[in-house]
């Protein structure tokens, strides 16, 4: 499946979409314009850049760049690469987890009217444990599942114990990568482990087909806490090192400055749970690493973590 579908997802939900040379770009909050599909990797140039803010009025652009980019703020891609998915790659823990799971409840490729309507419930469950209860709606999520339901290329799965949802996801699959869109699941089922199990067997089947060799899990988020993002490396996937860049209109660039950094750092702390002023927070703070040469900024505390471990376990 191509791009097209998953671009014209986003315009059935109202989304306004502009296509460059290097990518297709929609507008997600704070007039910033991020390059879809997310799982790319694009070094667009300057002059394509201005086009896009000088088309779109934009404050700003968000995109993944190669590690070796001259600007950008180091980052990941939650990844998963190969051809075959297994319960003995995955650690003694994850590999409890799912086997706890797996004895409850069934995994299995579910309706979008099942993900509408009892997916919702979950998804209210999850924003409330992440910290995001306002950050989206059920009229977008209405949109979202309906016009999911109406393309090639997506696919919803969910776990079930007996006749109840307890955990669901929404993918698309593009070319030879599957991008994992959203999941969600039960805050009373957490301890059983229907994340993991759901996770496992959905990339445990979607690699069995044949056709698909990796599986996009997620960008580093602005706003998020890095547990959403350990819970997929517990998982035996990896954070592929990349460069997130913010490139910022230069009307506005003077409010892309450390002390409105910190100035919106304070009121986020005075106001807690507000979604939109973290992801304000995220934007000047990716941008202002981003300008910094690579061994002056402050990585990721997951990064170093797994990499880290990974070269102790080398040694």
């Amino acid at each position: 499946m191509n791009e097209k579908n998953f671009v014209k997802w986003y315009e059935l939900q109202g989304y306004n979409v502009i296509k460059s040379n290097s990518s297709y770009w929609i507008e997600l909050g704070f007039m910033f314009y991020q390059s879809i599909p997310f799982n790319l990797i694009i070094s667009p140039s300057n002059e394509e850049l201005e086009h896009i803010i000088s088309e779109t009025a934009a404050v700003g652009l968000r995109f993944s760049s190669p590690v070796d980019s001259s600007e950008g703020y180091i980052s990941y891609h939650v990844l998963y690469e190969g051809n075959k998915y297994e319960l003995n790659s995955l650690s003694k823990k994850a590999r409890y987890d799912v086997k706890k799971a797996l004895k409850v409840c069934k995994i299995e490729p579910i309706n979008f009217d099942n993900l509408l309507y009892e997916g919702w419930r979950l998804r209210k469950q999850t924003l409330i444990r992440q910290n995001r209860r306002l950050s989206e709606s059920y009229s977008k999520w209405k949109l979202m599942c309906l016009a999911a339901k109406v393309l090639d290329g997506f696919e919803a799965w969910g776990a079930k114990i007996g006749d109840e949802l307890v955990a669901s996801l929404l993918s698309f699959k593009l070319y030879d990568t599957c991008l994992i869109l959203y999941q969600q699941s039960s805050t009373r089922h957490l301890h059983i482990g229907v994340n993991n199990a759901l996770t496992f067997v959905f990339t445990h089947e979607i690699l069995s087909r044949g056709n698909i060799n990796k599986v996009f899990y997620g960008l580093h988020s602005l706003d998020a806490a890095d547990s959403v993002d350990r819970f997929k490396i517990r998982m035996n996937y990896y954070p592929k090192i990349i460069k997130q860049r913010i490139y910022v209109n230069k009307r506005y660039s003077f409010l892309f400055k450390e002390k409105n950094l910190k100035i919106v750092s304070l009121i986020n702390k005075l106001i807690l749970k507000n979604t939109n002023l973290k992801k304000l927070q995220g934007l000047i703070y990716f941008y202002l690493e981003g300008k910094k040469p690579i061994d002056h900024q402050s990585w990721p505390s997951l990064l170093l973590d797994y990499y880290i471990k990974k070269k102790k376990e080398e040694a």
